[in-house]
Formats: C-alpha cells, sequence, structure tokens
C-alpha cells in the first residue's frame, strides 16, 4: 500500500530536470501567441503605433494621430456577456431527485457569490475577447483566521499560464501538465519557505553572475530571474500520471476505488467463491510540484479528490489543429493601422494647404521678410511687404484629395466585415429608410456571427461546474470539503427566496419498524445529476421585439398561452404569475371535467334547497321550492284545525254509540282500505283523542302509530257525519 489509499503501485515524482525542461517546452510554445496577445492588448489600450513610425512621422513634422475603433467593439461584447449570463442547471435523474437539484443550484450560488464570480466571469471573458484566452483556478481556501474555508475561482492572467505545447483541446482534458508562474520578491520568497532561504540566495547569486543562463538565446523573456528587480519565478506545476488501483465491482456493473470502499457496502458488491470480486485498472493520478529554479520545494499529490487540473480555460477562437488561439482583436489590427495612417495623413494634407507657398521675382524680398512669410505667411491677416515694382504671388492650393477619406470608410467597413458587429448591433445611425424589422434582422447576423465565442463561455463554465461538483467516484470540491451544516438560500417553486440547512444530521425514526436511525438531510455527497448551462437570453431588444411579436399572434387569434408569453417579457416576478395562471386554468379544467362527469350520470337524489332556505319568507319558500322542483303543501293553520276537530267531536258525541263505533271504524280503515293505524280500538261508549296541537315538523302526534295528515282526519270525519 501506498499514498492515496487503496492503490497497488506508487507514483514516482517527476524529478526537477524533467519539470523544467516542460516548463521550458511550454514557454516555447506559447511564444507566437504571448506575442501577438501582447499587441492585442495594446491595440485594445490604445497603444497602436510602433516607435520606429512615431520617431519618423515626429522627424517629418507630420502628426500621429489613433482613432481606436478596436475598444468600442470589444466593449460591445463584454456588455452583451455582462447583460446575458449562463446560468447553471442541474437535472434529475430520478423523479426524487429534483428537490436535491434546488439545494444544488443554491449552493452552486453560494459558491459563486462567495468568490465574486460574476466580476471574475466577466475579467476572463475580455481576456479572451482580447487576446483568445482567458484562465480560471477552481481551489478550496482555507482561512486560518476564521479556521473556515471557501470554493474560490478566480481569475489568472492569461500571462502568467504555460499549458503543455501538445495540449491540442480547450477544456486541457488532454494536457499532461498545466505550469501558472509568478514573479516574487527574493525576500518573499525566503520568508515563504525559510527552509529553503540559503538555497533562494545562493540561485540568486548564480543568476546575477550568469544572465545568459536566466533569459537564454532563444527566448524572449526571462526563465527563472528578472536581474532589475532581483525577482525570482515560481512554478507551480500541475501534472498528470497513472497508476494501477484495485477496484470492486459492483451490482450495478460499476467500479468503486478501494479508497472508498465502506463497510456496509459488502451487499452492494458482485460476490464470486465468496470473495468480493476486484479488478485492476490504471487510475489518473494529478500531483502539484512547487520549485524555484532547480530547487523543488514541495511535491506531493493533489488535494482535490475530483483528480483533475484545477484550472478552467476559455478560448474565442481556437480549433486546436496548429493554430493559435486568437480574440477579435487579431483580425481588427491591420485595418485599425490603416484607418490611423490615413487619419494622419488627411491632417497633414490640411496642415501643409493652409501654408502652401509664395512665388517672388527674385530680389522682391528682403532675407528679413522672406522669413517673415515663411512663418507668418499662412497667418490669417498677415500684411505681406516686397520691394516696390517687384511681384508676389500666392500659390493656390490644389484641393483636398478625396479619396482619402474614402479609403478610410473602406478600413472602417473592413473592421465591422470581420468582427461581424455591424451598426445595427452597435447602435450606430443606420441607412434612412431601413425599417425596424431589417434591422433587427441585422442585430441577429452580427449575434449569430459571434455565436461561436459564447458557445465556448458555455462550455467554460460547464467546466467550472465540473470542477466543483465532480463525478461518481470523483467527488469535485463541494462534496469534497462542505461537508458541515450550512444555511443556503435556493428559489423556491413559488419564485421567492427559500433558505434551507444543507448536511443537516438528523436522528428520525421510522415509522414501519420504529427503530432510531441517523440520517443527513440535505447531504451534499449524494445524487447524480446532469449539469447543463441554460441558453442565455437574447438582448433586451431582441427579446421584447419576441414579446411584441407575440402579443400581434394574440390579436390576430392565435392562441398562445398566457405563460409562454410572459416568458419572454421582463415582467417582475413573472414566473411566480406563469405558475398562478397554469394552476388557475388546471383548477378549471378539473371543475369542467367534474361538470361533464355529473351531466353523463342519472340524477338519482332529489336536488336540494340551499340552506337559506329556512331563512326565507313563506311565499319565498315557496317560490323557491318551485324553481328546485319541489311541490310541498302550503302551511297549515293548527288551530283552525283543531277548533274544527273539537267541534267534529261534540258533534260525534251525540250521535248513537253504533252509529259512533261505525264512524271510527271507517277512519281507521280509511275509507275501506287497510287500517292506516295500528293502535288499541276505543271502548264502547268512548271517544278516540284527537291530535294535540304541535309545532309544524315536530314528528308524531300523540297516539301511537304513523302520523295522519291533520287535514286528512277533519275530512274523514266531515264525510263520515
Amino acid at each position: 500500500m501506498s499514498e492515496g489509499g487503496g492503490t497497488l503501485a506508487k507514483v514516482i515524482p517527476i524529478s526537477v530536470g524533467i519539470a523544467r525542461r516542460w516548463f521550458k517546452d511550454a514557454v516555447d510554445g506559447m511564444q507566437d501567441w504571448r506575442r501577438e496577445a501582447r499587441e492585442d492588448y495594446e491595440f485594445y489600450f490604445g497603444i497602436q503605433w510602433d516607435e520606429g513610425a512615431i520617431d519618423k512621422l515626429r522627424k517629418q513634422g507630420r502628426p500621429v494621430i489613433t482613432i481606436n475603433r478596436v475598444k468600442p467593439t470589444v466593449n460591445l461584447l463584454s456588455g452583451y456577456q455582462r447583460l446575458n449570463r449562463y446560468e447553471p442547471s442541474f437535472k434529475p435523474r430520478t423523479a426524487d431527485d429534483l428537490k436535491k437539484c434546488k439545494v444544488r443550484e443554491g449552493m452552486t450560488n453560494f459558491v459563486f457569490d462567495a468568490s465574486d464570480f460574476e466580476s471574475e466571469e466577466s475579467d476572463i471573458f475580455l481576456d479572451a475577447a482580447i487576446a483568445g484566452r482567458g484562465f480560471a483556478k477552481i481551489t478550496y481556501e482555507v482561512d486560518y483566521d476564521t479556521m473556515d474555508g471557501e470554493a474560490q475561482i478566480k481569475r489568472v492572467s492569461p500571462f502568467s499560464m504555460y499549458v503543455d505545447p501538445e495540449c491540442r483541446k480547450a477544456d486541457l482534458s488532454d494536457a499532461k501538465f498545466v505550469c501558472e508562474g509568478r514573479w516574487v520578491d527574493k525576500d518573499e520568497a525566503m520568508e515563504v519557505y525559510p527552509e529553503h532561504a540559503e538555497a533562494i540566495e545562493q540561485m540568486v547569486h548564480e543568476y546575477d553572475t550568469d544572465e545568459q543562463d536566466s533569459y537564454g538565446s532563444d527566448i524572449a523573456e526571462p526563465l527563472w530571474y528578472q536581474k532589475d528587480g532581483h525577482k525570482v519565478r515560481l512554478i507551480e506545476m500541475w501534472y498528470r500520471q497513472k497508476r494501477m488501483t484495485k477496484f470492486f465491482v459492483m451490482q450495478d456493473d460499476s467500479l468503486l476505488p478501494q479508497s472508498q470502499v465502506q463497510i456496509n457496502m459488502l451487499s452492494q458488491m458482485v460476490i464470486v467463491n465468496g470473495q468480493p470480486q476486484t479488478v485492476e485498472k490504471p487510475q489518473k493520478v494529478v500531483r502539484v510540484k512547487v520549485m524555484l529554479g532547480q530547487i523543488e520545494l514541495e511535491d506531493i499529490e493533489s488535494p482535490y479528490q475530483h483528480r483533475d487540473l484545477p484550472y478552467a480555460q476559455l478560448t474565442a477562437y481556437y480549433i486546436g489543429e496548429g493554430d493559435t488561439p486568437s480574440g477579435v482583436v487579431r483580425n481588427m489590427k491591420d485595418s485599425q493601422r490603416e484607418i490611423n495612417k490615413r487619419r494622419s495623413q488627411r491632417l497633414h494634407i490640411l496642415n501643409t494647404q493652409a501654408n502652401s507657398g509664395w512665388i517672388a521675382e527674385d530680389g522682391a524680398l528682403t532675407p528679413e521678410q522672406e522669413q517673415n512669410i515663411r512663418n507668418f505667411g499662412a497667418t490669417p491677416g498677415v500684411v505681406v511687404k516686397h520691394q516696390k515694382g517687384s511681384s508676389l504671388q500666392r500659390i493656390t492650393p490644389s484641393p483636398y484629395p478625396t479619396n482619402v477619406a474614402e479609403e478610410e470608410q473602406i478600413s472602417t467597413n473592413d473592421i465591422r466585415e470581420l468582427t461581424g458587429i455591424n451598426e445595427a448591433m452597435m447602435g450606430s445611425q443606420d441607412a434612412a429608410g431601413q425599417s425596424g424589422r431589417a434591422i433587427e434582422l441585422r442585430q441577429k447576423q452580427a449575434i449569430t456571427h459571434v455565436a461561436a465565442l459564447f458557445d465556448n463561455l458555455r462550455k467554460f463554465k460547464r467546466r467550472i461546474l465540473y470542477l466543483l461538483w465532480g463525478k461518481r467516484n470523483c467527488p469535485g470540491i463541494i462534496p469534497q470539503y462542505y461537508t458541515e451544516s450550512k444555511t443556503i438560500r435556493i428559489i423556491g417553486e413559488d419564485g421567492h427566496d427559500d433558505f434551507i440547512q444543507v448536511n443537516d444530521a438528523q436522528v428520525i425514526q421510522d415509522p414501519n419498524t420504529g427503530q432510531w436511525f441517523e440520517t443527513t438531510i440535505n447531504d451534499l455527497s449524494v445524487g447524480e445529476f446532469d449539469i447543463v448551462i441554460t441558453d442565455t437570453p437574447s438582448t433586451a431588444t431582441q427579446r421584447m421585439a419576441q414579446y411584441y411579436m407575440l402579443l400581434e399572434a394574440v390579436k390576430a387569434g392565435i392562441p398562445v398561452p398566457p405563460d409562454v408569453i410572459l416568458e419572454e417579457s421582463d415582467i417582475p416576478r413573472r414566473d411566480e404569475i406563469a405558475r398562478r395562471i397554469r394552476e388557475e386554468k388546471e383548477a378549471q379544467a378539473q371543475a369542467a371535467a367534474q361538470e361533464a362527469q355529473a351531466k353523463q350520470q342519472p340524477q338519482t337524489n332529489p336536488p336540494r334547497i340551499s340552506l337559506n332556505y329556512r331563512d326565507l319568507p313563506p311565499d319565498g319558500k315557496m317560490q323557491a321550492a318551485a324553481q328546485a322542483g319541489i311541490q310541498i303543501q302550503p302551511p297549515v293553520d293548527m288551530g283552525q284545525i283543531v277548533q274544527q276537530a273539537q267541534a267534529l267531536q261534540q258533534q260525534l258525541a251525540t250521535l248513537p254509540p253504533e252509529q259512533q263505533m261505525a264512524i271510527i271504524q271507517q277512519l281507521m280503515m280509511g275509507g275501506g282500505q287497510q287500517p292506516v293505524m295500528q293502535q288499541q280500538m276505543p271502548q264502547q261508549g268512548q271517544v278516540p283523542p284527537m291530535p294535540q296541537s304541535q309545532p309544524q315538523g315536530q314528528g308524531m302526534p300523540s297516539w301511537q302509530g304513523p302520523a295522519i295528515p291533520q287535514n286528512q282526519v277533519i275530512n274523514s270525519m266531515r264525510a263520515a257525519l
């Protein structure tokens, strides 16, 4: 066993001699790009004349004019990037991972905010737009004052980076090594590495006496030492190697490195003859060597478990087939030089035409008068004196050559064609009579021309996300270092900010078994996701143009969903509004479906009247019942019924007993049918009791058996009498 845990073969670090040769090869391989890149930056800053041309023009008395057309063009691309940023998005592989994706998006934004990544990203994009290359370094830095650390994404000067000359891919995936070199003061280096102070002092002394070894004859910059500033170059070299590693075969056909095996994983392994099945495969290993000249300060294995170089490179225009990375400035330089020279020539012509010269006879001017004409002959209001009788005539200046201005305009047009940044995208005045649609098409044409640059920006950002999150068996910086509980902010389903706790260890009870177990809520180290970079929205002008086009489509009768229209607008909280519209549509659709289902089913129950029915007046109750299809009898005056019943009872008492019994039997039989009441027959000479007055709707009369409507009893007695 050796370092790294679970390895079968130890990785032997490269020697200082090999590292120095690799760095020298990288310096030589990047000389062409570095020379062009420095000039690209100078053109952006407005340094567009070489010293030889400036000296020549000044000796001739000619002006040196610089009309910087490069900077506005590059600034336009930089502003476009700042207004249209790509956003990281995590796509779940299972339905259970949807919330975890939201957590990871929130954690990514947390790291971006801590690193001020938006500012760093814009600076890196500007590097690529100018010189063709921009670099970011993704690390985990510990603050020893607070004993806490943060993931850092920082811009690195492209002139400090040296890439393997055999590397052909922009994402550095095929680079054998990458170096970051920076100049440090000798005393600073000795303070940081006190154990090597004596060796550093000796190295500086040797370089002071041997400048040739410091510079070399075939390179344009010092390799290890700057004699003027007594500075040494600190080289941080990250390089790849391979070693044979034992992997355990899992039941899902994946391979798990021995260094990541845990006891509870045995059930997930493939067992052969009672033993877990293993295979040996070469595994990538990344090491970092720090050196000053011939002094090796340290050489250790990379602290990052993603086993990759901690750099991301953004290239503007680069294929990798023998070409040199370039930005938008590279093709503009010749046209820019021509513009400057023609503008200087125009000013020179105007200056010389103002003092075109004089024609005078020999002896017409004294030496003093001739010198005055030379000095002041072009001054407005000058008085020229000459000898009496002699002639003096001013030379008529030749007309201004219009072709000079025309040639300058051609050079300006060349810049627009070479970069693809036309007047429409620059916001300049277009030709009169052009429609808004034509201007919009020209803007889209310009955006299409620079689409490759922004596509590379999306790949660059995806590379950063990979280094932050990693992949299976290769955790990135966030899963590796962010293991403590932390509160972060995420965007909730309703579009509002939510604060959640990540890596929150809790002890919960299983509802099925009743056992208690420990779990981690919002664990950043679990789950697999697809990382994508969402397309940036178009410029505000184009987006609003699409928004108004959708509105016109709605006016024309095209059924465009409201949420689609909102997505193209700049309305605040448009996501929440769109969500509410969708929920309302779903509720309406559900209600319509229930109504349709109710119409299809036969109506078995009588319709119900509103609960407010009891509060209506009697006439209102009758009307409401009629509208509901219910037939009810009007209310009965119970007092009147009782009086009528008592009168009939008195009349019945005057009849003979036999006739009273016959009438009672007739009432009980209900007009010759079966008895409607089950009760004890009254004895001879007794009168059956009549129902007592009760409130309307209260149950049964005082006798036993089902109640008979009072008005029916009265009518029956009247008929019998």
